[in-house]
């Protein structure tokens, strides 16, 4: 696989398509790094449609089943009129 290399420099954004292995170093000591992560819908999670094998492994981890009774418990998941999620 080709590995690719740059600098970020302020106000730059690096985006990471989904399932690309990646690794980041910070070249000073004041910086700031944002991992973003998203569902379009509870029942309906994007990874299961990307890479079902990393989806159907990630059940067998114990964070995965604090965050789902964690969210389903606080209430976090609230459905609108239509049925969809909303936060």
């Amino acid at each position: 696989a080709p590995r690719y290399t740059t600098v970020l420099n302020p106000g730059d954004v690096l985006v990471n398509p989904p399932w690309w292995w990646h690794a980041v170093e910070n070249l000073s000591a004041s910086s700031i790094g944002v991992a973003t992560r998203w569902m379009t819908d509870w029942e309906s999670v994007d990874g299961w449609k990307t890479n079902p094998l990393f989806s159907a492994l990630e059940k067998l981890s114990p964070h995965y089943w604090k965050f789902a009774i964690k969210y389903y418990l606080l209430g976090i998941a609230r459905r609108d009129s239509d049925g969809r999620l909303s936060h």
